[in-house]
């Protein structure tokens, strides 16, 4: 930290008791601050800092707070898809865009319901990071056993598809920071070397494809769901062409290389040669 020793003493004691009073969120806000009046310079080891200064409980609490911190400018990661209003299909015939979902990944989260990695100072990024990769990856292990139990609802299955995708955003996000901190500037390569960078591309690309398995097997049932729905409707029924149309779209998009371009795409960042 960049100041005299009774400032830096004050700052200290502010983040000591945001921490004692639960108020977590104090304790970000004043890192926040901190960093962007460059009180605090990339290569500080902060999170050693705080260990020492605050204790290792609190700051893990801290980390743990920036790492769950939500995106301002969306709920669950998800916006209303423009194309089709949100209700994911135009006429009888699947929307897309929103690969039938009605729903879009959020522009600012990447679909993540977190905040940006630019509300993090960029001293604690590379831990920040690690939490996050740490918690899709514990997600995404409970979520993709549950794909193996059968959905009764529609709804039920597209909301699983959706919390996958979450995870997929987190991953690509990780990537995204690591491979922009490791080549900006050479106080930047201080958070992210050269190896670094790889083994967590290749973990992400791992996570990726465990997501993607779990999804196909989703999208697949939805199939299932649709075809039941309008071979009980008959072929006179009045939703059996909606029926019908949806259960071709989500059969064809579960066997579709990256999902044929849909919101469920696979991110740049983390497809094999991406």
């Amino acid at each position: 930290m960049t100041d005299t020793n009774e400032q830096t003493r004050r700052f200290t004691e502010m983040l000591r008791e945001a921490c004692r009073t639960d108020n977590v969120a104090s304790a970000l806000d004043l890192l926040r601050k901190a960093d962007t009046s460059g009180r605090l310079s990339p290569g500080t080891p902060l999170f050693s800092i705080l260990s020492e200064a605050l204790g290792p409980t609190d700051a893990a609490r801290i980390v743990e707070g920036f790492a769950a911190d939500r995106c301002p400018y969306c709920k669950a990661g998800r916006e209303s898809c423009a194309e089709c209003e949100g209700k994911g299909h135009d006429d009888s015939r699947p929307c897309a865009t929103c690969a039938g979902l009605g729903l879009r990944r959020c522009p600012f989260c990447n679909g993540t319901s977190l905040a940006g990695y630019d509300l993090v100072p960029r001293a604690l990024l590379p831990q920040v990071l690690a939490a996050r990769l740490s918690a899709a990856e514990k997600r995404l292990a409970l979520l993709s056993r549950l794909t193996e139990e059968p959905q009764s609802r529609t709804r039920d299955i597209a909301l699983q598809i959706l919390e996958i995708d979450q995870c997929r955003g987190a991953l690509a996000n990780a990537v995204e920071q690591a491979v922009l901190h490791s080549q900006d500037s050479p106080a930047a390569r201080q958070l992210f070397t050269t190896a670094d960078l790889e083994s967590l591309r290749a973990e992400a690309r791992r996570l990726n494809s465990q997501a993607e398995t779990a999804i196909r097997s989703l999208l697949k049932a939805l199939a299932d769901h649709y075809a039941s729905r309008a071979e009980s409707k008959g072929p006179e029924g009045a939703r059996h062409s909606l029926y019908e149309h949806r259960a071709e779209y989500f059969r064809k998009l579960a066997a579709a290389e990256s999902f044929n371009g849909s919101v469920l795409e696979t991110p740049r960042t983390l497809a094999p040669n991406g």
